[in-house]
C-alpha cells in the first residue's frame, strides 16, 4: 500500500519551486539537463565518494552550496525521504517539549522550515557547515514566509551558542552509504554506497 502524500510538504515544495521527482531515472535526466556541463561533470566526480572530486577538502556540501540549482535538485531527490520521515519526527517532537529545536546538518533547510511551520510557536535553528547552503536555507525560509526558523553556518560544536534546545534532529548529516537503510518506503539512491564501503 502506498503511503499518503504529506500535503504540507507537497505545498511547501511547490512554494519553493521544487518538483516531486517522478522516479530516479527522470530525476537524473532533469539533473543532467538543468546543470551546466562543467558543474554536472564535477558533481559526478563528487558522487564517487568523499575523497573524490576536484576539491575534496571543501567537501561535497561545500560544492553543492556554491551551486544553488544543484542544491535544490538534490533536495528534490530527498522529498520522498522527507515525506516518510518528517511526520514521525513531528509526532516525536509533539510528545515532549519542543519550544526550541535544532536541526543539525540542515542542508538547504527544508526540514527545518517544515518543522517551523508545523510548530509555529517553536524556535527552530538550522546548523549547516556549508556557508552556501546556510545562505540558501535563509533565502528559502524568507520565500516561505517562515519567521520562527533561523540558520547559521558552523559545526556542531557551535550549537551551544544558539541553545539551549529542547530537541535535536539530524536528517541530512548521515553518511551517504547509510541512505539505502533509512526508514522510508522508497529511499532515494545516490549510488555512493559502493564507493564508501
Amino acid at each position: 500500500m502506498r503511503r499518503r502524500r504529506d500535503e504540507a510538504l507537497a505545498g511547501l515544495a511547490a512554494e519553493l519551486g521544487l518538483e516531486w521527482p517522478a522516479g530516479t531515472d527522470a530525476w537524473e535526466e532533469r539533473l543532467r539537463a538543468s546543470l551546466d556541463g562543467e558543474v554536472y561533470a564535477e558533481y559526478l566526480e563528487y558522487r564517487m565518494g568523499p575523497s573524490a572530486g576536484p576539491d575534496a577538502s571543501a567537501g561535497f556540501y561545500g560544492f553543492a552550496g556554491r551551486h544553488p540549482r544543484l542544491a535544490l535538485l538534490l533536495q528534490e531527490a530527498r522529498l520522498e525521504y522527507h515525506a516518510a520521515v518528517l511526520p514521525a519526527v513531528a509526532e516525536a517532537l509533539a510528545c515532549g517539549p519542543h519550544a526550541s529545536v535544532v536541526d543539525l546538518g540542515c542542508g538547504c533547510g527544508l526540514a527545518a522550515i517544515w518543522l517551523a511551520r508545523r510548530f509555529p510557536r517553536s524556535r527552530v535553528v538550522g546548523v549547516e557547515r556549508s556557508p552556501g547552503l546556510a545562505a540558501l536555507a535563509r533565502e528559502l525560509a524568507g520565500r516561505a514566509g517562515v519567521t520562527n526558523a533561523g540558520f547559521f553556518c558552523g559545526d556542531y560544536s557551535q550549537v551551544a551558542a544558539g541553545g539551549p534546545f529542547d530537541a535535536a534532529v539530524s536528517l541530512h548529516s548521515m553518511p551517504a552509504h547509510f541512505l539505502p537503510f533509512v526508514p522510508s518506503e522508497a529511499p532515494e539512491t545516490y549510488r555512493r554506497g559502493e564507493a564508501l564501503l
